[in-house]
């Protein structure tokens, strides 16, 4: 089942891939989990691990985006969003835009967020994923 609009957007789907650093810590890096100041990828650690990972492309109206997390620590469970981002103040944003939050699947080690901009217009989005710090639902051996 999937979220349907009345736009249509080429790509039907944008799909990104972040890796995560070797090392989760508070920062600011890029989608191949370097520390980078210009990056999309955004850390802040507190037992909890809170990421956005802002999409590099605009999302456009109709479209679905896919963001795909890889070396995330554990398979706890994970909270998530799927939001429009202001670029200028780096932050999500809640405007006029509608964004629908289609699924957030979790794996060993990874995590994929899948949504849709569900309004009329073009806008920048992210995706936010909140992790509890190297925890698994079954105990370590």
């Amino acid at each position: 089942m999937d979220i349907a609009t009345s736009f249509n957007a080429e790509p039907p789907v944008l799909v990104e891939y972040i890796r995560m650093p070797d090392e989760i810590v508070s920062g600011r890096f890029n989608a191949r989990g370097e520390e980078d100041p210009e990056g999309n990828l955004f850390i802040t650690v507190k037992d909890t691990s809170f990421i956005w990972a802002v999409f590099t492309q605009t999302l456009m109206a109709g479209q679905r985006g896919d963001m795909i997390f890889s070396g995330v620590p554990g398979t706890f469970l994970v909270g998530s969003a799927f939001t429009e981002w202001d670029p200028a103040a780096d932050e999500p944003y809640v405007g006029e835009g509608l964004f629908a939050l289609i699924s957030a699947e979790r794996g060993e080690g990874m995590v994929r967020v899948v949504g849709r901009n569900a309004g009329s217009a073009d806008l920048p989005a992210a995706v936010g994923i909140v992790v509890a710090d190297d925890a698994s639902y079954k105990p370590h051996r």
